[in-house]
C-alpha cells in the first residue's frame, strides 16, 4: 500500500489573464494547502491584481477589511477578558 506523505504549504498563484485591447489584467491569490491521507484542504484568498498596459505594469493590492475588523474585535475581547481576570482576583484568606 502506497502511503501519502502529509504536506502543508502556501504559495502565490496567478489566475487566468483577461485582455481588453492592450491591457492585460491578472488576479493573484495565495493558496494554503493541507494534504494528508484522508484530508485535502485548500484555501484561496485574493492578494492583488496585476495590470499590464503596453510597457507599463502596476499592482493593486486587495485589502480584506472584514478580516481586519474581526482581528480588532478579537483583540479587544481578549484584552478586556485579561483585564477583568487580573482585577477580579481576590486575596485568599
Amino acid at each position: 500500500m502506497d502511503r501519502i506523505k502529509p504536506e502543508i504549504g502556501m504559495k502565490s498563484v496567478s489566475g487566468e489573464p483577461i485582455q481588453s485591447g492592450d491591457t492585460v489584467i491578472t488576479p493573484v491569490s495565495k493558496v494554503f494547502t493541507v494534504r494528508a491521507p484522508y484530508i485535502d484542504f485548500i484555501w484561496n484568498r485574493p492578494v492583488e491584481i496585476q495590470i499590464q498596459k503596453g510597457d507599463e505594469s502596476s499592482t493593486i493590492p486587495i485589502v480584506n477589511v472584514n478580516r481586519l475588523a474581526q482581528m480588532a474585535i478579537f483583540g479587544f475581547g481578549a484584552s478586556l477578558m485579561l483585564i477583568l481576570w487580573l482585577f477580579s482576583k481576590r486575596p485568599v484568606r
